[in-house]
């Protein structure tokens, strides 16, 4: 087992950190019509693409595409990788042991992640849906809007005059 850590420690640290990371930030997307007569679409969540959103049919629960977040998962560990994989190459990871415990911490940090995702779906306020953008006007009108600490994202979606300015 140690000698897969040694070799792997990069990759599971950095899918550890993104995975950390993606859960604690956000990026807010908003998207037109956000201002609907029967009330406010909610907003988009997630980094980069947008994969969850808050359900306007259940109070504390969220819409969330698995397949997309595994994707952002995938997209994030692409740009971040290189730079870990640089920074334990440095001589204060060359020890077998150092990089064998980095692996260690970056695998648990994915399996708590994991975790805490399959917790939320089996209490149900994550709900697995194929697109978050039902209806119209559909999931590629999302645009981000800002970045914000993922307790603190609203959940109602912003007009954005840079997107959607205001037609005369």
């Amino acid at each position: 087992m140690r000698p897969h850590l040694i070799r792997h420690a990069p990759l599971l640290l950095t899918l550890g950190a993104v995975s950390l990371a993606e859960r604690f930030v956000t990026v807010v997307w908003s998207r037109a019509g956000c201002l609907a007569a029967d009330g406010p679409l909610p907003a988009g969540l997630g980094m980069p693409l947008p994969y969850q959103a808050f359900s306007n049919v259940s109070s504390g629960q969220f819409n969330v595409m698995p397949h997309v977040y595994l994707l952002n998962l995938a997209l994030l560990a692409l740009l971040v990788h290189p730079l870990v994989r640089r920074a334990m190459a440095a001589r204060c990871c060359q020890a077998p042991g150092r990089r064998a415990l980095a692996g260690a911490v970056g695998g648990v940090l994915c399996l708590l992640v994991a975790a805490w995702m399959l917790v939320l779906v089996h209490i149900q306020a994550l709900w697995p849906v194929a697109s978050i953008g039902d209806g119209l006007p559909g999931y590629a009108a999302f645009r981000p809007v800002g970045v914000a600490w993922s307790s603190q994202a609203p959940l109602d979606c912003t007009p954005s005059p840079f997107w959607f300015p205001a037609r005369p």
